[in-house]
């Protein structure tokens, strides 16, 4: 399980999540090295895992078992399968 950190366009808010929940993107190209960080990119972000909420999730979100909303984000950068992005 890959991390993002996602600079949402229209809020203006940072969080981290899965890169999963990117659509419409070739995973392969999932690295820092090679992502544009202005690139925006369209997120089906878990509607229970709410922006605002620092909830704690253990284990991994299915976006195609619990309803989602759609946003376009920014991936500032990656990581891998640890979720905190700045260790």
């Amino acid at each position: 399980m890959k991390y993002a950190l996602f600079e949402f366009v229209n809020e203006k808010s940072c969080e981290i999540g899965e890169t999963r929940w990117i659509t419409r993107e070739n995973p392969e190209d999932f690295d820092n090295k090679s992502w544009d960080s202005d690139r925006e990119v369209m997120v089906s972000w878990p509607t229970e895992f709410t922006k605002v909420s620092k909830k704690i999730v253990k284990g991994s979100i299915d976006p195609l078992t619990v309803p989602t909303t759609t946003c376009v984000a920014k991936v500032l950068k990656f990581s891998g399968k640890c979720p905190n992005l700045f260790v």
